[in-house]
């Protein structure tokens, strides 16, 4: 994908300045003194003001003619301009299959590291919480989330806290401390929650760990559609908090969606692609797969897990 020229020399144009002239940007980037990855950056900074603009109309286009694949709107903005970056930097690999499995020489991740491992689960930890005897059980949602930090905290180092949580509703519902006290409440009472309220009830726990600043780094291994992730990750990115996110996906996923979730990476809440591969998927329709998300993604970075399921 990525030759001699980067991203900002394949995509650009001199409409492109005259428009950052017209909204009066700094006067390194109407000279062009600032460096490429400057110039991106800027510019997709002023993107979202330029709907309905024939120039950015043009601009998309190159540079989804650059990546290989269709790109989301949402993440043409300046905090996406270092996914969009590296992405198109990294996505020169060719994958060569000389035998009966495919060629993983990205990053292979043990099945026990992942969803399936019960003491990375932090839904296991809910369950475990909530069918104590009745005397120990939490009284308040703040109570809950702090009994469920302190079983995480002891269980990892202070250095890095690995959470697995699989968000089962297909829309994102933004997590709050109200709504998560309704659903803890019902829970308490021994009444079920429906999805949607388990869901925000297992955000926000996510959301006071990352805030307690009880580890240095916040890994979430998440299993849910992509498009939920892609708008978890905006959310904590918004509300000024820090996890490094691997999005969980199989091969019967759309490579273009794997890309455009990965491309609302920010500086805080970085997402790479988890890759799981079952027992029943075949090796050809494997290599197939992976060859074609290797041709709009660096599949260096790609960590695969190989399913006894």
């Amino acid at each position: 994908m990525s030759g001699e020229k980067n991203l900002w020399e394949v995509t650009a144009d001199g409409n492109m300045i005259t428009q950052m002239r017209l909204l009066d940007r700094d006067e390194k980037y109407i000279n062009e003194k600032a460096s490429d990855f400057e110039m991106l950056e800027e510019w997709l900074r002023i993107f979202p003001q330029l709907k309905g603009n024939k120039h950015a109309s043009d601009f998309a286009k190159r540079l989804d003619n650059a990546m290989g694949s269709h790109i989301d709107e949402r993440a043409l903005t300046a905090s996406g301009a270092s996914a969009l970056w590296r992405i198109y930097n990294g996505c020169e690999c060719e994958l060569d299959y000389s035998d009966d499995t495919p060629d993983l020489c990205f990053g292979i991740v043990p099945e026990n590291n992942f969803i399936c491992g019960e003491k990375d689960n932090i839904s296991v930890n809910l369950n475990q919480t909530m069918t104590q005897e009745s005397h120990d059980r939490p009284s308040s949602f703040e109570e809950l989330a702090n009994n469920v930090i302190k079983s995480i905290k002891s269980r990892d180092s202070d250095d890095i806290c690995h959470i697995c949580l699989a968000l089962s509703d297909d829309r994102f519902v933004r997590p709050d401390r109200y709504h998560a006290g309704v659903a803890a409440s019902k829970l308490m009472c021994g009444e079920k929650c429906n999805k949607k309220e388990l869901d925000v009830l297992i955000c926000q726990i996510v959301c006071e760990l990352i805030c307690h600043n009880v580890f240095s780094q916040i890994h979430l291994h998440i299993k849910a559609s992509l498009s939920v992730i892609g708008e978890l990750a905006a959310f904590l990115s918004a509300h000024n908090m820090s996890a490094r996110i691997y999005a969980a996906c199989d091969i019967r996923s759309s490579p273009s969606d794997i890309l455009n979730t990965c491309l609302r990476s920010t500086k805080k809440c970085y997402i790479t692609p988890h890759v799981f591969v079952s027992k029943n998927d075949t090796v050809h329709d494997t290599k197939k797969f992976l060859s074609a998300l290797a041709n709009i993604y660096p599949i260096g970075a790609v960590n695969v897990t190989i399913s006894s399921e």
